[in-house]
Parts: C-alpha cells; structure tokens; sequence
C-alpha cells in the first residue's frame, strides 16, 4: 500500500490570471500558501484482479478506460499504467467547489503515489505539470494552474505564468513571526457548497469585452507584489486593502462569484471588525477568507463560528508527500 498526503491551498492574490485567457497574452502571477488541510490518496493491489475506485461513489471496472471519474481515467492513460488497483480518496474538506483546490490536490496525490508505485522517480514541480495536462487538456476542464503547483510544492509561493505555458516558481521563506501572523490573521469559514470551478471560471470576464478583462485582471496580477510585501512586513491594513481590491475584481469579472448569503457573512464580519476579506476560489460557495485585527479576532471566531463552520488551519510546508509506504508489500505490484 502506498499513501499520498497532499496539502490544500489558499489564495492570496492573482486568481484568474493563471487561467491560458489571460496568461497567453499577458504574464500572470499569482500568491498563495498551502494549509495542513490534506486530500489523501492510497492505492493497493486488487484482490479480485479488477479496479475499485472509492471516492465519494465507488466504482468497479475490468480496464481504466471504463471508470466515469475523468481525473483517474485520464492519469492512468498518461501514465501509461495498466495494474488492477484498489484507489481510495479522503478529504478533510468538501471536496466540490471548496475554493481550495481539492480537485487539483486530488489529481497531484493520485500522480504522486503511481509514481512511487512505478519506481519512477520525480519532482513535485514535474507532478504539477503532469497535473496540469490531465486537469486542463485530457478533462478539458476550464481551470487555471496555480492550484497543481500550490499543492505539489507546499509553503508560500508566488508562482508566474508565461505565454508559452510555462510555470515560473518563487518560493518565499518566512519566518516564525510572520508565520504566526499568517495563521492569526486570517480566519476562513464555510459558506457551503459551491459550484464547479470550471463552470464558473467558464462564466469568467463574459460579460466583459476582451480589454476590460485583460486590464481588470492585469491589476490582479499588479496586486500580487504589493501583497507579497504587505505579507513579509506584516502589514494588516496593506494586506486587507489589497484583498478587498482583489474581491471587488473578481464580481466585476465574474457577478456569480457572490450571492446574498456571501454578501450578509461580509457584513456581518465588517460589523465585528474584520478589515478585509474574499471568497476563495471561483467563488460562489466554497470557503470565505477575512482579515482581521488580533483585537477582533476573538470576537469574530465566537460569532462568526457559532453560525458558520470555522477551518482553522496552519501552514503546511512539505506539499506533496508519501507518507506511508508498506515496503514489504510494495513488490506484490
């Protein structure tokens, strides 16, 4: 048996412009960090010489070609790998539409243990670039590729998107201040669930003429230095300026990414002294993300997570992992 760990992700700033629609014109940038919230994959050896999939459906199948979940179908065709496995998934957070990146974290662990499980050797980064492929261009799924290479790689990442299609990583060390501001500062509760990232992000800028979205998210992509450095200088009312910004873009590009029940949580936090806040992900459900004073802080975690779920979180820096490897079973492959 062999299990993968593969850290979820939040989104500090540049959402959007790691989606081909605007990087292929314009360098996109995006800045994130990964939490010790996991999807976790491990895969075993059938005993009954078929695959089972268990996620949150279980299917069975005699060839790969024949499973309905596009994630595992298409890794297994890129891989190249044909074994009767037995593949279970579990999540510590809803897995659709969270706002972050689960899907992605999902198809990076799966990557990560066939790997290991054909004694193939290989970087995180050429994990997140594989996952990229099976994400975007075997599932055709509308979606950008900040979400494989945050979750591979682990930590805080100011990741930069060329037109060629090449992804650019800049790993950013902190220290234990700013890591403690980090994980202080910011408070994330559930909204509930959201709709699929590639359905939204495909309503994304249409209602807008193809230069006022390349501009709109040309700010995004501005916003992601001065995030970088309000972050490093532990910069509260820089950081919540900035991300309120970013929130404000992001309706403007896509109305969907909010709802009456987003805008009355908004409000409510305001009203207890949050400075800054966003909806992570596409939006429209998933998880909202506030900035708050360490004076507020409790005060909005007594209300705000009496009426909504709370993920409380730490930064995790390993990204992804095999953390359980059953060496004696492992030839039985």
């Amino acid at each position: 048996m062999i299990i993968s760990r593969t850290p979820l992700r939040i989104s500090l700033a540049g959402g959007g412009s790691d989606l081909p629609k605007f990087y292929e014109h314009r360098i996109g940038s995006v800045l994130t960090f990964s939490i010790n919230k996991y999807v976790y994959i491990s895969i075993s050896k059938s005993f009954e010489d078929k695959i089972r999939l268990a996620y949150s459906r279980i299917e069975e199948a005699f060839d790969y070609d024949e499973l309905r979940h596009p994630l595992v179908r298409n890794t297994f065709k890129l891989l190249g790998i044909g074994d009767k496995l037995e593949i279970h998934s579990i999540a510590d957070v809803p897995g659709n539409g969270s706002g972050l990146g689960s899907s992605s974290a999902f198809t990076v662990g799966l990557i990560s243990s066939l790997m290991k499980h054909a004694r193939v050797s290989i970087s995180n980064d050429e994990i997140a670039r594989l996952a990229c492929k099976v994400e975007i261009e075997m599932c055709n799924s509308r979606i950008g590729k900040q979400d494989q290479y945050a979750t591979a790689i682990g930590g805080l990442n100011q990741f930069n998107f060329s037109p060629s299609g090449d992804v650019g990583v800049e790993k950013i060390s902190i220290d234990k201040a700013t890591r403690d501001f980090l994980e202080t500062t910011f408070q994330v509760f559930y909204i509930g669930h959201g709709r699929s990232s590639s359905k939204m992000l495909r309503q994304s800028g249409t209602s807008l003429s193809d230069s006022q979205y390349l501009e709109l998210t040309q700010e995004l992509v501005e916003l992601v230095a001065v995030t970088r450095i309000g972050v490093l200088n532990r910069d509260i009312d820089t950081i919540a300026r900035v991300i309120n910004r970013s929130w404000h873009i992001k309706k403007a590009v896509n109305p969907l990414a909010t709802n009456t029940t987003i805008e009355r949580m908004f409000a409510e936090a305001f009203a207890l002294g949050a400075l800054g806040g966003k909806v992570l992900g596409a939006g429209g459900g998933g998880f909202l993300l506030l900035i708050a004073p360490s004076r507020n802080y409790i005060n909005i975690r007594r209300y705000m997570g009496a009426k909504y779920k709370q993920l409380e979180f730490k930064i995790d820096d390993k990204g992804c992992s095999n953390i359980f490897i059953d060496k004696d079973k492992l030839d039985d492959f």
